[in-house]
């Protein structure tokens, strides 16, 4: 939060979020995304200096070893000697602690940034400039709750400063004053369905079964009481999920998950077996009768073979016959040995007076032979001789 509503007049004085496109000729680098925060000539809508910036409320519980970390940056640098920029910390409400400040060399006006190291007013350490750089300073003590704020007081035009991506780090110790549990949040009933894949496993993480666990502070683990599932598990399978927060505090939900196997068993056999019927006309069918073999995922499958008897009602007599004849063959010999073959595979006798055979010589025109013949029986071939030239021959109805 801010001390005083944010403004900006889209030229010298502003304090508010931007990314310097609604500041005339102002621009920064190196920008952790593309906000930041900036400020110049604080006071010229009426506002008393300093004006503040707060973060508060940082729940520190359990952490030790804390750093505070921000991007600075000044696009203009021109500070007068009376100009500062401060931030400093409280941990509980307790006083005010020095964290970082800036100020000018102590030399007059209009002179460059530079951070105050003694925090005694006058910069003495690293200069700013218009790309940002990251400065940290240690947070002395431990406790439940820390408030940052910044002090900003620049009066004029020219005096300006950018800050930028804002961080705390530490190291988690455990403990705290955090007594409230977190709030584990688990997907409803059977809306999770797990498949098992082909060698009959599957598995899941925590984070299939949360929705949504909640802490006041920060949630250190999610656990599951399963995570690997096999053909065993098949069906419906209760799961527990706990969250444990950053100060070792748990809750815990339940939830049912589903799992499934829908890979179908593979079955091969030979394709085509002949049984012979034994004195009583049968034959009894088993898998070793056509070489069948099957196997699964999940190992244990069941077999059934239909029929498992046949009989002499399954004897099979059907055949496989042609639509119509065919020329089947041509020979081209010397002198008078020369033919055509045609061949009946219709399966009935066909009337030859129906067809006439068609034969061509030497490029030159279509001869047609008229009635080629009397009736070939089912599945009979006929012959047809020529002696003269190279003839192509066509047959048709």
């Amino acid at each position: 939060s801010t001390s005083v509503p944010e403004f900006n007049d889209g030229s010298s004085d502003f304090f508010s979020r931007t990314d310097g496109s609604d500041f005339d000729s102002y621009a920064v680098t190196g920008a952790d995304g593309d906000f930041y925060f900036a400020g110049q000539d604080l006071d010229s809508e009426g506002a008393d200096l300093p004006i503040t910036l707060n973060i508060e409320n940082i729940n520190i519980a359990g952490y030790t070893a804390m750093e505070f970390k921000v991007l600075l940056a000044s696009y203009l640098n021109g500070w007068d000697n009376s100009d500062y920029v401060r931030f400093y910390y409280k941990i509980d409400g307790g006083e005010p602690q020095n964290l970082l400040w800036l100020a000018n060399a102590g030399t007059g006006s209009n002179t460059p940034a530079y951070i105050d190291l003694n925090f005694d007013g006058i910069g003495d350490c690293t200069e700013l400039n218009s790309a940002f750089q990251e400065f940290t300073a240690p947070i002395e003590g431990e406790g439940s709750f820390l408030e940052i704020y910044a002090e900003f007081s620049l009066d004029s035009g020219g005096e300006d400063i950018v800050l930028d991506n804002i961080q705390l780090d530490g190291i988690f110790q455990g403990g705290g004053n955090d007594d409230e549990d977190p709030v584990a949040s688990c997907v409803e009933s059977n809306t999770l369905v797990v498949e098992l894949d082909e060698n009959g496993e599957a598995q899941i993480e925590a984070a299939d079964i949360n929705d949504g666990s909640s802490d006041n502070v920060g949630i250190q683990s999610l656990e599951i009481n399963q995570t690997e599932f096999t053909c065993a598990d098949l069906g419906e399978v209760e799961i527990t999920l706990t969250v444990t927060d950053l100060s070792d505090n748990t809750d815990q939900c339940t939830t049912t998950i589903e799992v499934v196997d829908l890979i179908v068993p593979e079955v091969s056999a030979d394709g085509l077996v002949e049984v012979s019927l034994d004195e009583n006309g049968e034959a009894a069918i088993t898998e070793a009768t056509f070489n069948g073999s099957a196997t699964d995922n999940c190992g244990s499958i069941t077999t059934e073979i239909s029929p498992s008897t046949l009989t002499c009602a399954d004897i099979t007599t059907e055949t496989n016959f042609a639509n119509d004849l065919i020329i089947s063959e041509y020979l081209e010999g010397s002198e008078n040995n020369k033919y055509i073959e045609i061949f009946n595979g219709t399966g009935e006798a066909k009337d030859l007076n129906d067809y006439s055979l068609k034969f061509y010589f030497n490029e030159l025109q279509w001869q047609r032979r008229s009635g080629i013949g009397k009736r070939p029986h089912r599945r009979d071939t006929r012959h047809f001789r020529r002696n003269r030239g190279r003839p192509r021959f066509a047959m048709e109805r």
